[in-house]
């Protein structure tokens, strides 16, 4: 596909789908109204193609034959548009396997220099060789993260491909019903049942149809976007990167004796060892302290580049979401005069989020006429950035952010006229299924058990509307909890020096080593720190190396690490943290898991509706225990509720979460099976096949790790690079006095730092349940 046909514009009063497809292309079967499994019948070349070659005999000619193969199988089969993302896609692979060989051969190129060097006999090209070698391999290195980069970004081409297939058969639905509708207005009087029937059908698939094709244009717009972005941000680190290592390879060679030598003079002895080394030093701490330049953010990255492009349409739609029924009521908007701003939009309706993108002119004129023939409007959930295809868990959200708990509408949800349900509208329930509608809630004083039964699904949501208004902003959290501990943040949160610290009135303490485990004497209810809040997505953990042992963000290679969106999950999927007091021993093989500890406390689940806050003490109650094998170490999983939460009276084990939370176990049995894949790693495994065991063995199998930190504190085990430091353990001989303690940082609340907006991404892993 040339360039210029990304670039070019879209006509205002045609759809984004339609512009897109080649006005050159022959005419194809879906062109003609049919089905695919119609295309397929009615399709002579795959007939031609799959027919045994006839024999050549010497008074035949030779000619050319061509065979089936998958790839021509798809070109036949898929919609226009989805044929060429397939033969981009297709490339970019082989792209993507050219930037790996490159790396790997320009590292090997780097190795040999060095071996030559060694070999040649002069001082100066030994030192100088080995280290334009260095240069070169870390030069090689840098094509597999960009070829990394280029497979992310070949994904959201995927996506938009995915989804043109998608929508494909909706179009083919609307082309059946306008061929039958044209049959019967030839054969039967104008006024027949069945036609009228037809008509209404064509009302219905209409309105699908202008929902999927708003929705694809809205994500293949997002989708472009973003995997150009990932695209050509990593092409301007490849490349500023090669530049430091370019630059320090020249410094390099000025190292080099220019003068010539004359036969039988001796070298001249090769003094800058030194010099050279620390040009190798220089390079290697430029790479470590290199920081892509995000200042003018990415939407305007490439403002110096590019001059502002002026609109000149007055139909120019910005990436503002518009429902059906809202944009048949509004206005034009005013234009954006450059893409790097867009004005503030018109108010649509009251409480009336927009979600779809304004439908071009004709679309919405056609809109409104269909529109006639149904009692009342539709409203449609917010799919805003997820496929359009995931209703049900889309739905659930957007239920939860209507009703934010009071039953007050939130701010930028479709509300009063616009929330009417598919009965209210007149389509049916299937179609509203597809739709992504809801059926309307019962009266408010309808007590029935059928209605009950029917809003059991959105009773537990409206904790997403309360996480979704603080915007999963931890900062915001009390500063004391209600067990009388204090956090002490440091930094911003998503920063590498941001640590949250705990205090006991006043006095720093280690989540790990001085909160007891046990929060009364019956020992039934237990205290647990709070790591990461519920539906986020960064890696806070306990440090047990550090002093205090403050909750941090895990690093790996310098960077922080966040867990990936493995559809339809989002972060995690509780409040997770871990019990103190308690060491899973990585010198103890555990006898029904066979694998040893994870050097880690004992982690923690917690299932109740409220989002908590890192730092967090909460009392819980235990329900069960999951045994994760998570490369070939026991990573035990405890299941556990607030003991404050409206459920935790009706949740005594592990059979009454499968009675009140169906699903949710399941649930976090495939969260933890497939968080990893997206960052290249296998699936983890489970022990017991993945059986959640109940309230009794997940006691024993917390009071064992209570005894391994107890050997841990008291020093009978080694403790290793695990930091034992204590203010209240007395029979610990780690134990310090307060005074001496070095002073910590003071209290800071500041906002969370940007984090990469892939970290946001759906990951869609084949096997998972959606």
């Amino acid at each position: 596909m040339s360039q210029t046909s990304f670039l070019s514009p879209v006509a205002p009063s045609q759809h984004a789908f339609q512009t897109s497809f080649d006005d050159t292309a022959p005419d194809q079967p879906w062109d003609r109204g049919l089905s695919i499994q119609e295309a397929w019948s009615n399709s002579a070349p795959i007939r031609d193609n799959c027919a045994p070659p006839r024999p050549i005999t010497e008074h035949q000619p030779s000619k050319t034959r061509s065979y089936v193969s998958l790839s021509k199988l798809l070109d036949y089969i898929q919609p226009e548009l989805s044929r060429k993302q397939y033969r981009i896609i297709k490339n970019d692979k082989g792209l993507i396997e050219a930037y790996k060989s490159a790396g790997i051969d320009r590292v090997e190129i780097g190795r040999q220099i060095c071996e030559w060097g060694k070999n040649s006999g002069d001082e100066a090209i030994v030192d100088i060789s080995s280290k334009v070698g260095l240069l070169l391999q870390e030069m090689g290195k840098l094509s597999e993260p960009y070829a990394t980069a280029l497979e992310d970004a070949r994904g959201h081409l995927k996506i938009i491909r995915n989804i043109e297939k998608i929508v494909q058969p909706i179009r083919d639905r609307k082309m059946r019903v306008l061929g039958n509708i044209q049959k019967l207005r030839t054969k039967q009087p104008l006024q027949s049942i069945k036609l009228a029937a037809l008509e209404q059908e064509l009302v219905r698939v209409e309105a699908e149809s202008l929902v999927a094709e708003a929705q694809l244009t809205n994500l293949t717009r997002q989708n472009f976007r973003e995997a150009f972005q990932i695209e050509l941000t990593a092409a301007i680190e490849r490349a500023e990167k090669e530049v430091i290592l370019a630059k320090h390879g020249f410094r390099l060679l000025e190292l080099l004796d220019a003068n010539t030598v004359a036969p039988g003079q001796p070298f001249v002895p090769y003094e800058h060892g030194d010099q050279a080394h620390q040009v190798l030093s220089d390079a290697e701490a430029n790479l470590k302290e290199y920081q892509p330049d995000d200042s003018r953010g990415k939407a305007q990255a490439l403002s110096w580049a590019l001059p502002p492009l002026a609109c000149t349409s007055s139909a120019d739609f910005h990436c503002r979401p518009v429902s059906p029924a809202a944009a048949v009521r509004s206005g034009t908007e005013k234009p954006a005069t450059n893409l790097g701003h867009r004005p503030k939009s018109t108010e649509l309706a009251p409480s009336l989020d927009p979600i779809f993108r304004p439908l071009p002119m004709l679309a919405r004129r056609a809109l409104q006429l269909r529109w006639q023939s149904l009692r009342g409007q539709v409203s449609l959930p917010n799919h805003s950035g997820v496929c359009w295809t995931t209703r049900l868990y889309s739905s659930a959200a957007s239920e939860a952010a209507r009703t934010q708990g009071s039953g007050r509408p939130v701010d930028g949800v479709t509300t009063g006229a616009d929330s009417a349900g598919p009965l209210a509208t007149g389509i049916p329930l299937p179609i509203a299924a597809k739709m992504g509608l809801r059926a309307p809630p019962p009266p408010s004083g309808q007590n029935s058990s059928a209605s009950s039964q029917a809003s059991q699904p959105f009773q537990r949501t409206a904790q997403i509307a309360r996480h979704l208004n603080s915007n999963s902003d931890s900062s915001s959290a009390p500063a004391a909890t209600m067990s009388g501990y204090t956090v002490r943040k440091v930094a911003a949160q998503n920063t590498l020096e941001h640590r949250v610290y705990i205090e006991k009135d006043g006095v720093p303490v280690s989540p790990f080593h001085d909160v007891p485990l046990y929060a009364n004497q019956e020992q039934t209810i237990l205290n647990m720190v709070v790591e990461i809040p519920r539906w986020t997505n960064g890696k806070l953990e306990i440090s047990k190396e550090e002093l205090l042992n403050p909750i941090k963000q895990d690093i790996k290679k310098g960077k922080l690490r966040f867990v990936r969106n493995c559809f339809p999950h989002k972060g995690y999927l509780w409040n997770y943290g871990a019990f103190p007091q308690t060491w899973e021993d990585p010198n103890t093989v555990h006898p029904e898991t066979k694998a040893k500890g994870d050097n880690d406390p004992l982690d923690v689940c917690e299932i109740g509706e409220l989002v908590g806050y890192p730092g967090q003490i909460k009392q819980v109650k235990v329900l069960g225990v999951m045994a994760l094998l998570d490369e070939e170490e026991t990573d035990w999983k405890v299941i556990v509720i607030d003991v404050n939460d409206p459920l935790a009276p009706k949740l005594n084990d592990v059979e009454d979460v499968e009675r009140h939370l169906p699903g949710l176990l399941r649930a976090t049995n495939e969260w933890f099976r497939i968080y990893k894949i997206p960052d290249g790693k296998p699936e983890n495994q489970f022990a017991f096949t993945g059986e959640c065991k109940n309230k009794a063995y997940a006691m024993d199998v917390i009071r064992e790790c209570a005894e391994a930190w107890e050997r841990l504190i008291t020093g009978k085990t080694q403790p290793g690079s695990v930091s034992t430091t204590n203010t209240t353990v007395e029979h610990s001989p780690s134990r310090v006095p307060v005074q001496s303690l070095p002073p910590l940082p003071p209290h800071e609340e500041l906002p969370p730092a940007k984090i990469d907006a892939s970290i946001d991404k759906w990951f869609f892993i084949s096997g998972a349940s959606a």
